[in-house]
C-alpha cells in the first residue's frame, strides 16, 4: 500500500457484505447437510446453522478499526520556569490603562451632575 489513508467507505461496506453472504451460505450448507449426515455430526451442523447468523451479524458489523500508523505523537518537554518569590503580605496593584479610566468614568446622569 502506498498511502496510510483508509480505504473508501463503500469498499469497506462491500467487504463486510461479502463476509456476511459467505457466512450465510455456509449456514445454508449446514442446513442441507443435516439431512445427509448421520450421528453426532448432524447435531454439530444443526448448532452451526443456529449460531452462524449471530456470528455473521457480528462480523458484518465489525468496522475496520486498524490504525495504519503515521507520525508518533510528540511528547512535550518540561520547561523549567523561575517564578519570582513574593512575600505573603505583598500586594501588586495593576497600573491603570486608558480602558480602565474610561470604565471608571461616571455613566449615570446623576453621577455626571455630581461630578460637575
Amino acid at each position: 500500500m502506498i498511502t496510510d489513508a483508509q480505504g473508501s467507505t463503500s469498499a469497506e461496506l462491500n467487504r463486510r457484505q461479502k463476509r456476511y453472504v459467505i457466512t450465510m451460505l455456509f449456514r445454508l450448507a449446514c442446513f442441507i447437510a443435516i439431512f445427509f449426515v448421520p450421528g453426532v455430526w448432524r447435531w454439530v451442523l444443526g448448532a452451526g446453522a443456529v449460531f452462524l447468523p449471530y456470528i455473521a451479524v457480528i462480523l458484518a458489523n465489525q468496522a475496520d478499526t486498524r490504525h495504519r500508523g503515521g507520525p508518533a505523537p510528540v511528547e512535550p518537554t518540561p520547561v523549567d520556569v523561575q517564578l519570582p518569590e513574593l512575600e505573603a503580605t505583598q500586594v501588586i496593584e495593576p497600573e491603570p490603562d486608558d480602558d480602565q479610566a474610561a470604565d471608571q468614568a461616571p455613566t449615570d446622569r446623576r453621577d455626571r451632575d455630581d461630578a460637575a
